[in-house]
């Protein structure tokens, strides 16, 4: 039962549209009808406003990051267990039950997510997951200047990682079905980002 409510708790915290009522709040109008119609940070910061893309950020991230918390902490559950409430998390955002289930795409409550088990789970020793994606994280925005690419290619690197650290079979195969769900939410973005990408770098040569 307590496995179940914290699917719950976690879906329904994911499901809070901060873009949504942020947007609504600052200009007036669905985030869903302006600039790239994507619920998510990126369309905030580049067509409302820096520190409200800043705040969706922030919000967003919080969303995953709780739904580890309360899953460890309050339910007591194993960390596997855990992720798959941080999926919950992801799938509300994506799906907000608040909005008629079309929501954003889940990076930035993926992020509050993997960064809450690194360091919950690992303690100082989640460094060692956490600077490598970070140098790489760096590494592909020098690259590509893009956000959304960085991630996208960012996300698979994870399990692997902290898989490496913890050794923690259960776990890693939650993580790679979880990437491959986010994989899967950020593809429409990310496609249309690298073909962008690849025509910039066609015109620059």
């Amino acid at each position: 039962m307590k496995i179940l409510l914290s699917f719950i708790v976690a879906y329904i915290l994911g499901s809070f549209p901060s873009a949504y009522v942020i947007t609504k709040l600052k200009i007036g109008v669905d985030i869903r009808e302006i600039g790239t119609k994507n619920m998510g940070t990126g369309n905030v910061f580049h067509h409302v406003g820096k520190i409200e893309g800043l705040l969706v950020l922030l919000l967003d991230v919080l969303k995953g990051s709780l739904a580890i918390i309360i899953a460890i902490y309050g339910f007591k559950l194993p960390y596997y267990i855990a992720t798959i409430s941080g999926m919950f998390a992801v799938l509300g955002h994506v799906f907000p039950v608040f909005l008629n289930f079309k929501g954003g795409r889940g990076a930035a409550t993926t992020l509050g997510v993997h960064l809450t088990i690194i360091f919950s789970y690992l303690e100082l020793k989640g460094l060692f997951v956490f600077i490598p994606i970070l140098i790489i994280y760096l590494i592909l925005i020098a690259m590509t200047k893009s956000q959304v690419i960085s991630l996208f290619f960012l996300f698979p690197v994870y399990p692997l990682l902290l898989f490496a650290v913890t050794m923690d079979f259960k776990l890693f195969l939650v993580n790679i079905v979880f990437t491959i769900m986010v994989e899967l939410f950020g593809f429409p973005n990310f496609k249309r980002e690298f073909n962008n990408f690849i025509t910039l770098k066609r015109g620059s040569s």
